[in-house]
């Protein structure tokens, strides 16, 4: 559901009509004029200060939730509404998909045959309008054309007639003049001839579904049968032609009368008596007797081809339904059969129906082999005497006009289940439209205290189990979802089933709102299965038609107003129970809780229902509706609406479950990866570390091995070692004082003096930067940007060590986080406080 109030989207109320003549009545007149305020209210909250009124009413609230019963009465569900469903009190104003144009021969034209009125009316004034400012007094007029074709009485109407004096009507009441009046007159003409002047006008109505099913047929029929009637028509064209040069040969073929009629006018002039005698015989072989026997009879089929499809289905509904819904289908063959034993007459009268279609098949059959001449007596003779549906391909079985069973919830699961089963087990494809009307079929049975809970049962769910059973459940809101469906299922090969809620007209509420609130509500949610889709079973269903298929409930925003007429929004689900407070079997469910005597305990029906058994005890679920005025109302439900609730949850989750949404399988081998990723990642990281880890400590080794080697050569002042350069200074530790050496002195002219009891060499004279560990934090190169630079992992390491100071580079490794810089010894001897500077450095060498 849509509206501008509260973005609902499964009613497609795209927009509120415009201005609306005054004299126009609207399709869905309210009881009681609806207040001016355009969005709901929130009540001022004033808690009622009597505690013992408190506690008493509470007392009573408790005692409702539990049993249903209460010293007051229950909510009236007559003024009160639910709040995301108030704009739809007055559909007359509400833009959706009812009416709807229908053309049984649109298909030849490659056209929509079922398409909405808004959207008709649109495409139409596009065609030749498309800028914003063309036909702008149309454009704007669309809306109010569009109220007055819905004023239209009837249930099914000729399209253009509705049209052509809704456009009058429309003309007579705005009255425009002048230039601006021959304007919008031509555009008017152009709208009309861009319309269909075919087809009718559908609204919508319990026989919805019916006239949709009709239409498919018939478009289905007249699919098939243009392109059935060329392929015969070329049959019979050839096999006539055998049979013209079969009596050529034949002697009579040369008797003086067979000339004569032979020649016609022109044997006025001959002798045939004569040309009779001097005629030689026919050299030809002639075709067997036999062979032309059944060539005969195969073309008196394919003649009278017309017979077997003079009808677009066999359709098989109880007797009980022949005033009601036999004359819907004029174009089929209606078979009335007890209401007890409906699944045994729609199978035999699809026996016979099929008997003859098999005569039709083998006929096209045998003429193709015939032609070919590749007909075997003896192995051809023997398969078409046995020949039956189970023999038809996937394109003949196609072209067969289907065999369709029509009934109620209540007659398939109140006797004929068993039957029904057995029927799809046989895997007749046999078509049946099964209707719902009501909440609560076949979930509620009546015992002494009253109602009893029970699990609503799933008709489409237990056909799926089936497995070999084309399956639609919808509701009849989506007229083109609807005649989509149906033409998917008809043009299977296999069985199919059509589960479809729609309710009946009731005068105290709109059908139309209450169908698309079972959809909303997950009350009736929308699936097909489909097993052409592919072999996975996963990928043969479809839950995409329902509004916000991967929620529990689908969630809106509503606008309100507080107490100081300020606007604001509050988010609500459409749950069951909001559908449930306009279902007459769930009336004295609802309790209106007053302003006053709110509280933490009123939960929202959809929060509690998450609620542990703990938490929800002291709690009491509520929704929000509201009355005639649009103030707000907290509406207390009882326990046997949370059941349902509960249950129906429980089942849109299995529905989800089909379609590949919040799978738990899914989900289970989606955290299953991420857990082997993440392991992997960590055991690549560790075998990184112990690498690195043993790289560095082969490289102290070493370092340490020719520290010592070159400490050795100082103490046993051997003059192995060489002058240092600039860039490779030495520091000595003697008596636990730094002493760097100077780069322009040798080791040998800086004898070490007697006293020396300690001197150790650094593990590494040159800064160093363990790259690997760098956490990119920018420390360091913030520093100096020249001293240190970032690789291609962004990642640092020291690009030249005497582009910077000692002292940045002591700084560097005293702000690393990752504590990976190594300063080493100064190579700039002159730095200033270096022995300072080196004593800071020593930790991080």
């Amino acid at each position: 559901m849509s509206s501008p109030e509260n973005k609902f989207t499964s009613l497609d109320a795209l927009l509120k009509l415009g201005s609306v003549p005054s004299e126009i009545k609207y399709a869905a007149p309210l009881k009681k004029k609806a207040s001016v305020i355009e969005m709901p209210v929130m009540p001022d909250v004033k808690p009622a200060e009597d505690k013992k009124s408190i506690s008493e009413f509470w007392h009573k609230v408790r005692v409702f939730y539990r049993s249903g019963q209460t010293g007051r009465k229950p909510v009236d569900r007559t003024p009160l509404f639910p709040a995301l469903l108030m704009p739809y009190r007055d559909m007359g104003r509400i833009q959706h998909d009812f009416p709807v144009w229908v053309d049984n021969g649109s298909a030849e034209r490659g056209q929509p045959s079922v398409i909405s009125l808004s959207k008709l009316l649109s495409k139409a004034v596009d065609d030749f309008a498309s800028a914003a400012d063309d036909a702008k007094i149309l454009k704007d007029n669309l809306p109010r054309l569009e109220v007055m074709i819905r004023e239209a009485k009837g249930r099914s109407m000729s399209f253009g007639d509705v049209v052509d004096s809704s456009i009058e009507k429309l003309k007579t009441h705005l009255k425009i003049k002048g230039d601006a009046g021959k304007s919008f007159y031509d555009d008017t003409e152009k709208l009309k001839s861009r319309l269909p002047q075919s087809g009718r006008l559908v609204t919508f109505c319990h026989e919805t579904p019916f006239d949709l099913l009709g239409t498919s047929l018939q478009v289905r029929s007249r699919t098939f049968i243009q392109k059935l009637s060329d392929e015969v028509s070329l049959l019979q064209q050839r096999l006539e032609d055998f049979l013209r040069v079969e009596r050529q040969k034949s002697p009579e073929a040369n008797a003086p009368k067979a000339l004569k009629d032979l020649y016609g006018y022109g044997g006025s002039f001959i002798n045939f008596d004569k040309f009779s005698n001097v005629i030689p015989a026919s050299a030809s072989v002639i075709m067997p007797a036999e062979r032309i026997r059944r060539i005969e009879g195969i073309l008196a089929i394919l003649i009278n081809a017309d017979h077997y499809f003079k009808q677009d289905s066999v359709i098989v509904m109880a007797e009980e339904n022949k005033e009601s819904l036999g004359r819907l289908f004029p174009s089929s063959n209606v078979i009335f059969s007890e209401k007890y034993n409906l699944c045994q007459g729609v199978q035999n009268a699809f026996d016979r129906h099929m008997k003859s279609m098999a005569d039709f098949i083998s006929a096209l059959r045998i003429a193709s082999l015939e032609i070919d001449n590749h007909y075997d007596a003896e192995i051809h003779d023997d398969y078409f005497a046995r020949f039956d549906w189970k023999s038809f391909t996937e394109n003949e079985m196609a072209i067969c006009p289907p065999v369709v069973m029509i009934t109620d919830i209540d007659e398939l699961m109140g006797h004929g289940l068993t039957d029904f089963s057995k029927m799809l087990a046989s895997h007749k494809p046999i078509k049946t439209l099964v209707i719902k009307t009501e909440t609560r079929t076949g979930s509620i049975s009546k015992n002494a205290e009253g109602d009893d809970f029970s699990l609503m049962q799933e008709l489409g769910a237990m056909v799926v189990s089936h497995r070999n059973t084309f399956v639609f459940q919808s509701t009849s809101i989506h007229p083109d979802r609807l005649f989509d469906g149906f033409l998917r299922g008809l043009s299977t090969c296999s069985p199919a089933l059509f589960y479809v809620w729609s309710p009946k007209d009731n005068p105290e509420g709109n059908p139309y709102v209450f169908a698309g609130a079972a959809l909303e509500s997950r009350t009736f949610p929308e699936f097909s299965y489909d097993q052409q889709r592919g072999v996975q079973w996963g990928s043969r269903f479809n839950i995409e038609g329902n509004p916000q298929a991967d929620q529990d409930w689908p969630v809106y925003e509503l606008e309100i107003q507080n107490k100081n007429n300020q606007p604001s929004t509050i988010r609500i689900p459409f749950t069951f129970a909001d559908f449930a407070a306009q279902d007459e079997s769930f009336a004295g469910h609802f309790f209106d809780v007053p302003s006053a005597y709110w509280s933490d305990d009123l939960v929202l029906y959809s929060d509690y229902l998450k609620m542990s058994t703990s938490e929800a005890y002291a709690k009491i679920p509520f929704v929000w509706m509201v009355d005639f005025d649009n103030v707000l109302h907290k509406v207390a439900t009882t326990h046997d609406v949370v059941l349902f609730g509960q249950e129906r949850l429980d089942f849109w989750h299995f529905i989800q479950e089909f379609g590949g949404i919040n799978s738990y399988h899914v989900e289970r081998a989606v955290e299953k990866t991420r857990r082997e990723m993440i392991e992997d990642k960590q055991k690549e990281i560790g075998e990184l570390e112990e690498a690195h880890r043993l790289e560095i400590e082969k490289v102290r080794e070493t370092t340490a091995r020719e520290a010592m080697e070159k400490l050795s050569s100082i103490l046993l002042d051997l003059d192995t070692l060489p002058a240092r350069s600039a860039e490779m200074p030495v520091e000595r530790k003697i008596q636990n004082k730094v002493t760097p050496i100077p780069a322009s002195e040798t080791i040998v002219e800086k004898a070490l003096p007697p006293k020396v009891v300690e001197e150790v060499l650094s593990v590494s004279a040159d800064p160093w930067l363990d790259t690997i560990r760098c956490t990119s934090c920018n420390e360091c190169i913030n520093i100096n940007p020249n001293l240190f630079k970032y690789n291609g992992a962004k990642q640092a390491y020291i690009a030249d060590a005497r582009s910077g100071s000692f002292a940045q580079l002591v700084k560097a490794a005293e702000v690393c986080p990752a504590k990976c810089i190594h300063p080493g010894l100064p190579i700039n001897s002159a730095e200033a406080g270096l022995p300072e500077l080196i004593k800071r450095a020593e930790p991080f060498n």
